[in-house]
């Protein structure tokens, strides 16, 4: 009967060892799947940042296109300004509201 006993316990603790493992298997297992999950995730947030750093880039790059060309125009107007002096200067702005 003590031997009996004896087996029936060490085939239960065999058992509880055999489902730990089983159970660290397994969360090892999701662990990495989620790891994974992770670095994709990471990798289409870096990609849709850099998408609207992109976005704003551009935008800025028209904007500084629109400004460069208004300032163009300013400084054309200063050096006819420069020339043909200060009366017509005034005239023009009092009927132009817009160089």
């Amino acid at each position: 009967m003590e031997k009996s006993t004896f087996n029936f316990h060490r085939k239960k603790g065999i058992n509880a060892e055999i489902k730990q493992y089983q159970e660290q298997k397994a969360e090892a297992e999701r662990f990495e799947t989620l790891q994974d999950e992770k670095a994709n995730l990471l990798v289409n947030y870096l990609v849709w940042k850099l998408f609207h750093i992109e976005c704003s880039i551009t935008s800025t790059e028209a904007t500084i296109v629109t400004k460069s060309e208004a300032l163009r125009i300013t400084q054309c107007e200063l050096v006819r300004i420069e020339h043909v002096g200060m009366p017509e200067f005034l005239y023009v702005r009092k009927h132009k509201l817009t160089p």
